[in-house]
């Protein structure tokens, strides 16, 4: 990966940083009666249920309620987040490690579409791992789709980005695990490099 002229450098989370498999929660919520979640929800399809809530345009409960209205059955909160939650996995320490080796070469960014229901299950991995503080260190940013109300790969979240920190577009690398992201980027001529698990060799190279 060419990295001259760069110095910001934005990360997706999910499929980059942290691993995650969709297909765990697709399971989780069949096992619950909610059949019909593979028609409505994947990484490169979603339906406005999921993108209002990535984009903070729904509050956590009213996605639980459009869940039990989906399912036509009786679920309790925490059954939806344990199945919502179950695509999260872990994130090896390797990938921390070289975060905090970036951070004293370039500016450091997250952008991630995501929600609240998903971070707060995050932040409590990265407190069991006694890494929260450190991961959160690594980034001189950190933009959360639910929390800004834009979502990837639309163009507004890139333009805000790079105005918000002041970024050069061609001196900045970012970082996803999905081409319709990197696309988006592009379009704002923002340098991208498709990324999946493997961050820590390809920046090795």
């Amino acid at each position: 990966m060419n990295l001259d002229g760069i110095n910001n450098l934005i990360f997706d989370l999910g499929n980059v940083l942290l691993d995650i498999n969709p297909t765990l929660s697709t399971d989780a919520f069949k096992k619950l009666g909610v059949h019909q979640i593979g028609e409505f929800y994947s990484l490169s399809r979603q339906n406005h249920l999921f993108d209002n809530l990535e984009t903070g345009k729904i509050t956590n409960a009213e996605f639980r309620d459009e869940i039990r209205l989906l399912s036509d059955v009786s679920l309790k909160d925490e059954e939806i987040d344990a199945a919502w939650n179950a695509l999260l996995l872990n994130m090896p320490i390797n990938r921390l490690e070289l975060l905090q080796k970036l951070k004293s070469k370039y500016k450091v960014y997250l952008l991630s579409n995501t929600n609240a229901i998903h971070i707060a299950e995050f932040d409590n991995y990265l407190e069991r791992e006694n890494t929260k503080e450190a991961f959160y260190n690594c980034f001189d940013h950190v933009y959360y789709s639910h929390q800004v109300g834009m979502r990837k790969p639309n163009a507004d979240i890139y333009e805000f980005v790079l105005a918000d920190q002041s970024m050069i577009a061609e001196e900045t690398m970012f970082l996803d695990d999905l081409q319709n992201n990197l696309d988006g980027a592009a379009k704002q001529g923002i340098q991208t490099q498709l990324t999946l698990r493997n961050i820590v060799d390809l920046f090795a190279n």
